[in-house]
């Protein structure tokens, strides 16, 4: 990641911590991320209810994202805009974070419908739920560049140079 991506991605991990959390708990819940929401992060972020593990619903899609990949995703299974090959590692990731709280910093790669190919990278984060779910995270996520014209997100082909991070709970043996 360049440096001011970095410093983009610290501000946000920096906002998360900050966020209130019910007491003697590690992770914030959603509610609180909803309540005290960082206007200059928030087009950047996707906020997803984990169901399960093959079961993810899209809650929130910031319209940073919407300019970017050319399209809203809210309401769909996130699962499906990625290559079947990296599923389960999406998915292992995503339970691993949830069970073990961390944060997992990436780089994805992305095929556009025209066949172009553009980088993204982010972090993701857990939010505590009330419900017997899994629980919640949060992406944010930025582009060097947003898509060209008339162009929109085909699938993640790929996820690159991801590294969990300590939040509090060391990070996961995998």
């Amino acid at each position: 990641m360049t440096d001011d991506l970095n410093q983009t991605v610290d501000t946000f991990i920096a906002h998360w911590q900050n966020l209130p959390r019910d007491e003697g708990a590690l992770i914030p819940h959603v509610r609180s991320f909803l309540d005290h929401v960082e206007p200059s992060l928030q087009p950047h972020v996707a906020l997803v209810d984990i169901n399960a593990r093959d079961d993810w619903t899209l809650r929130l899609y910031g319209t940073g994202r919407v300019n970017s990949f050319g399209r809203g995703l809210s309401g769909i299974n996130p699962i499906e805009v990625y290559a079947p090959n990296i599923r389960p590692l999406l998915q292992d990731s995503i339970m691993t974070l949830l069970a073990h709280p961390c944060g997992w910093k990436s780089t994805r790669l992305i095929t556009t419908v025209k066949g172009m190919t553009y980088q993204g990278s982010g972090l993701t984060l857990p939010l505590a739920v009330d419900d017997d779910k899994p629980g919640c995270i949060v992406n944010f996520m930025v582009f060097g560049k947003a898509f060209a014209h008339n162009d929109r997100q085909g699938i993640v082909e790929a996820i690159s140079s991801w590294e969990w991070i300590d939040i509090g709970a060391g990070t996961p043996k995998t």
